[in-house]
């Protein structure tokens, strides 16, 4: 069985796809973790104490939200130049058996359904994350029903999970 669709990518579903993967990127844990330990040390400068220990973990704070605000920044900045790519370019979806394939301005890529980790349906797009740590975007407008079906029941076959 072969499916193919042509996708149309818009520079807001790119972003929002760029936004949801830096989230799960993140996690909870992280911001969770800066604000316990700044309310740590908030609490230390209300009782007094201004020691070495109190400044290196506000240096460390401060150097950990950087490197993350720039990752970021960085991250949107790629997914915005590929948006400009891709806004009024020809791209290709192929759903094969044994994989998935993309076909766009930005080059050929082809992965098998086993690569897939997850796949999570949100309005604008759905969201492919691989082993890797890699994700990509599907705009919804561009997909009917049976491709969609096709997709979450490839990626349930070989392992992979519907968020």
């Amino acid at each position: 069985m072969q499916l193919s669709y042509q996708l149309n990518y818009t520079p807001r579903v790119l972003r929002l796809a760029a936004i949801t993967f830096f989230k799960q990127l993140i996690g909870i844990r992280f911001p969770i973790l800066v604000i316990a330990l700044s309310g740590f040390i908030s609490w230390q400068f209300f009782i007094g104490n201004r020691g070495w220990l109190i400044g290196t973990a506000i240096g460390a704070i401060a150097v950990v939200i950087s490197i993350m605000l720039s990752l970021f920044i960085a991250h949107l900045k790629l997914a915005s130049s590929n948006a400009k790519k891709l806004e009024n370019a020809v791209c290709t979806l192929k759903l094969k058996n044994y994989g998935i394939s993309f076909k766009s301005p930005l080059g050929n890529a082809e992965f098998p359904w086993p690569n897939i980790t997850s796949m999570r349906r949100y309005e604008k797009f759905i969201f492919l994350k691989f082993n890797d740590g890699n994700y990509t975007s599907i705009p919804t407008t561009c997909i009917d029903e049976a491709g969609i079906k096709f997709i979450k029941s490839s990626i349930t076959k070989h392992g992979g999970s519907i968020v």
